[in-house]
C-alpha cells in the first residue's frame, strides 16, 4: 500500500517488495500480489500517477493495482472482491501451504 499524495511511500513499498520477493522460493511466488494506492479522496494532491504505479506493478509482477479511499470507501469493495476471488482461485495452494505450516508447528511442539 502506498499513499498517492506522498512520493516516498511508493519507494518504501518498492524496498519491501524487493525483500519480500527475494525471501520467497519459486513455488511461493505463485501468491498473487496487489498494490493499493490510498487517499484517493485527495486526488487533487496526487504525487504518484496511475501510470507510474502500473509501471511499478509490472516491474514486481503484481497482478492488480487499485486506488481507494478508506475515508469515503471508494473502491474498497473492489479490493475485497479481488482478494476473495484470488483466494478462491488459489485455494489448493493456500490449503497446502496451511497444511505445511501446521505440520512444521506440530513437529516443533514434540
Amino acid at each position: 500500500m502506498y499513499d498517492i499524495t506522498n512520493y516516498s511511500s511508493i519507494n518504501n513499498g518498492e524496498k519491501w517488495l524487493t525483500l519480500f520477493n527475494d525471501s520467497l522460493s519459486n513455488d511461493k511466488k505463485k501468491v498473487p500480489l496487489l498494490m493499493v494506492g490510498g487517499k484517493l479522496d485527495l486526488h487533487k494532491e496526487r504525487m504518484i500517477s496511475r501510470k507510474y504505479a502500473k509501471k511499478i506493478s509490472k516491474k514486481y509482477k503484481i497482478v492488480k493495482n487499485f486506488e481507494c479511499s478508506s475515508k469515503t470507501g471508494e473502491n474498497v469493495d473492489k479490493i475485497f472482491e479481488f482478494l476473495t476471488r484470488s483466494i478462491m482461485k488459489h485455494e489448493d495452494y493456500f490449503n497446502k501451504t496451511k497444511q505445511n505450516i501446521l505440520k512444521k508447528k506440530s513437529k516443533k511442539l514434540r
